[in-house]
């Protein structure tokens, strides 16, 4: 399965040879970089855990296994609004000022909409990548973010420097 999220650096067109270098089973599987979860989509694994230091990522992954129903309404208004100056608008917008929900739909849309689906933020902690041209947007595919929703079913997820996840769990 296809991650949802676009992801600088992502393991997408390495999937196949990571996985065929992989045992052939395993108890569980640990990520402590997971991004845009290439790896851990095409896996599928029962027993995942997945960590990031990005806490809006984890957030986006946390409301996708949990909230789905109630986040791709929110995606479909950013769809619709869609423009260069609707994406400034979101851009500024205070994630902590946003619920859960609210923020990984921002975030998601920010991902499909910006300048190569990159992740930046100032020392602020605002999120400043410029708009990326997208004229119609697809900000996600049902069957996708579904079977996504399905996979982060029996997964952990962490929001923990790798280290921190290393000790803790390897």
């Amino acid at each position: 399965m296809p991650p949802f999220l676009k992801w600088a650096g992502g393991k997408r067109k390495l999937v196949d040879a990571i996985i065929g270098a992989a045992p052939a089973s395993f108890g569980r599987y640990l990520e402590p970089f997971v991004g845009g979860g290439a790896v851990a989509f095409a896996l599928g694994y029962p027993t995942m855990l997945l960590n990031d230091a990005n806490v809006e990522l984890i957030n986006v992954y946390r409301v996708v296994r949990n909230q789905l129903e109630e986040l791709l309404p929110l995606l479909d208004v950013h769809r619709d609004k869609h423009s260069q100056g609707y994406f400034y608008h979101v851009r500024a917008q205070n994630a902590a000022d946003l619920s859960t929900v609210e923020q990984a739909a921002r975030f998601i849309y920010l991902n499909k909409t910006c300048f190569n689906g990159l992740y930046r933020v100032n020392k602020q902690g605002q999120f400043n990548v410029p708009f990326g041209r997208h004229k119609d947007p697809v900000l996600y595919h049902l069957a996708t973010i579904q079977q996504a929703s399905t996979i982060l079913q029996q997964s952990e997820l962490f929001a923990q420097d790798y280290l921190t996840f290393l000790k803790e769990h390897a």
